[in-house]
């Protein structure tokens, strides 16, 4: 029978990870300092080539690339599309100023544009 039962090293296992918890940060400290890590690989890192560092970042990115590569698209579109009603001459400054003054509301330009004339032709037939 073996001196220690699965519960009994369970127990001790979960009370030494408890008690280093509290002391793993000053070991990272003491070892970067001791090892110079920040410094070597910052030398390191500066020595490599445009192709070496994306080799290096690349798999870092890898997981989340089509996440990354669909948010582009849409930021992509989304300043295309702006651009390209700037360029028509749909949206303007004042429009995008008067949404940011009222807080809000897109559509309340037009609604206020149309109630504006109306008010001031007192023929106009427009409710």
């Amino acid at each position: 029978m073996p001196p220690f039962s699965k519960a009994r090293i369970g127990l001790i296992s979960k009370s030494a990870v408890e008690g280093l918890k509290s002391r793993v940060g000053v070991i990272h400290k003491y070892v970067d300092v001791k090892l110079g890590l920040e410094r070597t690989l910052r030398e390191g890192m500066e020595k490599m080539t445009s192709s070496q560092f994306e080799r290096v970042l690349h798999p870092i990115f890898e997981e989340d690339e089509l996440t990354l590569i669909l948010a582009g698209a849409v930021l992509g579109f989304a300043a295309g599309f702006v651009q390209q009603m700037f360029a028509t001459g749909k949206l303007s400054l004042k429009i995008v100023w008067g949404v940011i003054r009222r807080g809000g509301g897109g559509n309340n330009n037009r609604n206020n544009n149309s109630n504006n004339n109306s008010n001031n032709s007192p023929t106009s037939s427009q409710p």
